[in-house]
């Protein structure tokens, strides 16, 4: 697409060349025609007709330069015939041709600006259209919106319903509505060159049985202002891509161009099914959450308690019940994690006498 930008504006202005030659020779035979000729005093008027052809062109930048002249022609040959008295209306003539004039030249320039205005916002949305990372594509549904209005118009009142008993009909409007432009994310997608390869029809891409697009003809007859759903669309080599499919519907906007956004959900769903498939494998989490919330320290205090409480609750083979009793009372019971308060004890009472 770019090559072919200096073409066109090598072109643009050889037509502004060829617009202003052929406006200067209608200007001056405007001028001989009112002075030389003196055909009518009412000629100034059709110095309107140079002005247009200038504005119709590319050569709108001299559209003030060339009013300006052509009022200065039309005060000229007013002068230049004022001894032949052209009568009482010569003055309101020329005042008609100058209004005229200058009303042509305003509306031409403003013409203009709004012109160079819708220009920049037109690059201005391509920017943004060619830039985002999601998928575009604009589809003229109104094939769909003639046919919903010719099966309501026939008294159907279940759309989806009528639909779903007229497979050929939903076929038929698949195949009629057409891609009019795509971004560069969805050239990018579906593996094509460029736009031109494209824009075709939306039944070359759509792999997915007729219940999406069902759901997409009904939502366009009940207006919803939001409809996504889930189907797949095939690329240039073959390949089917899981894609959410979202667009938007406004009460006024026409359905020429609607904007539809594509999500590839490819890796998301295979991702989704993989975990799906493994989830019995997977470890229960309630033992490791257990094990988590007991602190080490816990596990060792339990394990020091073991053989004391063992120890000491084994009875000893020599001396009576009550040695047994007094030895049991006589010894402390260390307290875990005390260790180094139980061993100074343990010294003081061995040195004893």
């Amino acid at each position: 697409m770019t090559k072919y930008r200096p073409a066109s504006a090598l072109e643009g202005r050889i037509a502004s060349g060829w617009s202003l030659v052929i406006s200067a020779a209608l200007t001056a035979a405007i001028f001989a025609a009112d002075t030389i000729f003196i055909i009518s005093p009412a000629l100034s008027v059709l110095y309107i007709l140079p002005l247009l052809i200038l504005g119709n062109s590319g050569a709108r930048a001299l559209v003030a330069h060339f009013a300006a002249i052509c009022i200065g022609l039309a005060i000229t040959a007013f002068v230049l015939g004022l001894p032949l008295s052209f009568g009482p209306m010569a003055l309101p003539n020329l005042a008609i041709g100058i209004i005229a004039i200058s009303v042509t030249a305003r509306q031409l320039i403003r013409s203009e600006r709004l012109q160079r205005q819708l220009a920049a916002d037109e690059r201005r949305y391509r920017g943004v259209f060619n830039s985002m990372a999601v998928a575009i594509w604009e589809c003229d549904l109104r094939p769909i919106e003639t046919a919903v209005s010719d099966l309501q118009a026939r008294g159907v009142r279940n759309i989806r319903q009528h639909l779903a008993h007229h497979s050929d009909l939903v076929g038929d409007l698949r195949r009629r509505v057409l891609i009019t432009d795509v971004n560069d994310t969805a050239l990018r997608m579906i593996g094509v060159p460029d736009k031109q390869a494209f824009l075709r029809q939306l039944d070359d891409f759509l792999v997915d049985s007729d219940e999406a697009f069902i759901s997409c003809i009904t939502a366009i007859s009940e207006q919803q202002p939001l409809f996504q759903t889930q189907t797949r669309v095939r690329t240039a080599k073959g390949e089917e891509l899981d894609v959410l499919m979202a667009f938007g519907l406004e009460g006024s906007s026409p359905l020429e161009r609607v904007v539809v956004s594509l999500f590839n959900m490819t890796e998301q769903n295979r991702l989704a099914r993989l975990i799906a498939e493994n989830k019995e494998q997977l470890p229960a989490p309630s033992r490791a959450r257990h094990l988590a919330r007991c602190p080490p320290r816990s596990h060792t205090r339990l394990s020091n308690r073991l053989p004391r409480f063992k120890q000491a609750s084994t009875p000893q083979r020599g001396g009576s019940g009550a040695t047994r009793s007094r030895s049991a009372k006589s010894t402390p019971r260390s307290r875990p994690g005390c260790t180094q308060h139980s061993a100074r004890w343990t010294s003081s009472a061995a040195s004893a006498p």
